[in-house]
């Protein structure tokens, strides 16, 4: 059957495509995922009785399965992040937390654990497909791919806003079981003037106003929090949007980090605060030879510039790895943009495990986001033909390293400082006062 044969035959409405929730399923809504599916499944179990496990990552908006009265309905998990938006959820009693790595999705069932359990129905959305028959994730790929290899059931958004990006975050259209087309959104002025109207408070009307301002041409960015940016601080739909400036405390901790970055390393930039900051902050700027293999985040003016160029790479030599490019700014999305020096996705996530940052001369730099590292050993991706099996290297004067010794593997929220290295900014000193050496 040609592939658009197969499209339009599985190409149908948001209710129909939920039939194939039944009672009990485990539904999963990644980080970054669909705008219109998660309101349509919201409506098929309350309307028709259809209890579920679901379990979703920092969600933006919510159908009402995080208000009481619908926790029989809907048993709420949050992995990996929870987020400022429904952290009410789970402070309040109706939603659990399930911690988790990205590079470890799937391991329970792929080493067929007692306790695993299988993914029903996955939620996601994808652009339309291209000549060949082949859909992506997006920019923020994170473990879409991981999870649409594994679930029983994958119901597509076609989002034609997505923003399409080179790397293992695409599947063809015999891989997803629906597809429901949404109709674009275009992002106007006007628009979030009438998202605002519902602002009483005319400061924090104009400080939204400003976001919309600095935007420009690219403010249907705002689609990501759409008309429910009215509900989060202005300051935190700057840091979703990759535009807030770095606190000086930050900037300190930066410079720290710059310190401790060698020429020809390959770094990885966690999510969080201050580790998305890193790379506007200029402390790569005078470096050579850097290469990039990360969790987030698009330096695209560095690696058009040639400060990371990935000579010295192993994994994927020339190429900038992430499993997403969450926290860039519009610049540095724009320059990712089918850019094939740019790729996201490898092994499901997993960019950011540390025995998956190539080496380069025995030396490597992890920037600590929310979770820590220690010593990095031989892997070799099941997905992954094209990866070289890198060997095991104690990994010297690590930032993360330190912070977990220092810690007993305590990690921060995503939206706080590491307290360590904040010792040594109250202290005015210019270096931590952790120790560095082994």
């Amino acid at each position: 059957m040609d592939w658009r044969e197969e499209y339009q035959r599985k190409l149908g409405s948001a209710e129909d495509a939920m039939k194939a929730v039944r009672r009990g399923d485990l539904v999963v809504i990644p980080l970054a995922g669909p705008r219109v599916l998660p309101g349509a499944l919201f409506r098929h179990c309350t309307e028709n009785g259809v209890s579920i496990d679901l379990r979703v990552t920092t969600p933006l908006t919510d159908p009402g399965w995080f208000q009481p009265g619908h926790e029989q309905t809907f048993r709420v998990e949050f992995e990996l992040f929870i987020g400022d938006f429904a952290r009410h959820a789970v402070d309040e009693g109706r939603a659990t937390y399930l911690p988790n790595l990205f590079s470890l999705a799937g391991k329970e069932l792929e080493e067929e654990r007692t306790e695993r359990r299988a993914v029903a129905v996955f939620l996601v959305s994808v652009t339309p497909p291209d000549d060949n028959g082949y859909v992506c994730f997006g920019a923020h790929n994170w473990n879409k791919r991981s999870y649409t290899r594994r679930a029983r059931t994958v119901i597509a958004e076609v989002d034609a806003g997505l923003r399409p990006v080179c790397g293992d975050n695409r599947v063809h259209v015999s891989e997803i079981e629906a597809f429901v087309e949404i109709p674009p959104v275009q992002i106007t002025r006007g628009l979030v003037e009438a998202w605002l109207r519902r602002v009483d408070d005319e400061d924090k009307r104009a400080a939204y106003l400003s976001i919309v301002d600095e935007l420009g041409e690219d403010v249907d960015r705002l689609i990501v929090v759409g008309p429910i940016m009215t509900r989060l601080p202005p300051e935190q739909v700057r840091r979703l949007l990759g535009l807030a400036e770095p606190p000086e405390v930050a900037k300190a901790i930066c410079g720290y980090v710059g310190d401790l970055v060698p020429d020809g390393a390959t770094i990885q930039i966690g999510a969080g605060e201050p580790s998305m900051y890193l790379a506007r902050t200029g402390v790569f700027d005078n470096k050579h030879d850097l290469g990039l293999h990360s969790e987030m985040v698009a330096p695209g003016r560095l690696v058009e510039g040639g400060v990371i160029n990935g000579l010295r790479k192993t994994l994927h030599p020339g190429m900038a790895i992430a499993s997403a490019w969450s926290g860039s700014d519009s610049e540095d999305l724009k320059i990712v943009t089918n850019n094939p020096k740019f790729r996201t996705g490898y092994g499901g996530g997993g960019a950011g495990r540390p025995d998956r940052i190539p080496l380069s001369r025995g030396r490597r730099a992890r920037v600590p986001g929310r979770r820590v590292a220690g010593r990095a050993r031989a892997s070799r991706s099941a997905h992954d033909s094209d990866c070289e099996h890198q060997t095991g290297v104690r990994a010297r004067h690590d930032v993360a390293t330190v912070l977990r010794r220092r810690t007993g593997g305590t990690v921060a929220d995503a939206q706080l400082l590491h307290p360590l290295l904040l010792e040594g900014v109250a202290a005015g000193v210019r270096r931590p006062v952790l120790p560095l050496s082994d």
